[in-house]
């Protein structure tokens, strides 16, 4: 099974490890390390390219406790934000079919929305 990849590029703030670690560390129950945010066996890998002002934030074991997480910093950004949803087959490229969407968070979101209206 595939799993979800979301990048997430900060156009009028500085993205760093410190901003990522601020937001998941005040979120009841989750754990961090340099690798992981967790909380149990339910892991989301992450890394920060400070210098692009980028995030990746991946999938590892649990797409409810992934999606949960990342929708709730997803929306704590700046709605001009972009964002990059893809899924990860493991292969280490982005190929095009696996984009499922690249724009703005603001619009990402309000797709996501809607998503979660129709269940």
């Amino acid at each position: 099974m595939n799993r979800l990849m979301i990048g997430v590029e900060m156009l009028e703030s500085q993205l760093d490890e410190e901003r990522v670690a601020e937001y998941f560390s005040s979120v009841d129950g989750l754990e961090m390390n340099d690798d992981y945010i967790f909380s149990g066996d339910s892991k989301i890998e992450y890394f920060v390219v400070e210098k692009a002002n980028y995030a990746v934030f991946k999938d590892i074991n649990n797409n409810e406790f992934f999606t949960n997480h990342v929708i709730g910093f997803l929306r704590n950004l700046n709605s001009k934000d972009k964002v990059l949803v893809q899924e990860d087959d493991g292969s280490g490229r982005t190929d095009e079919e696996d984009i499922i969407f690249t724009g703005k968070v603001s619009d990402f979101l309000s797709l996501w929305d809607e998503m979660e209206g129709e269940e």
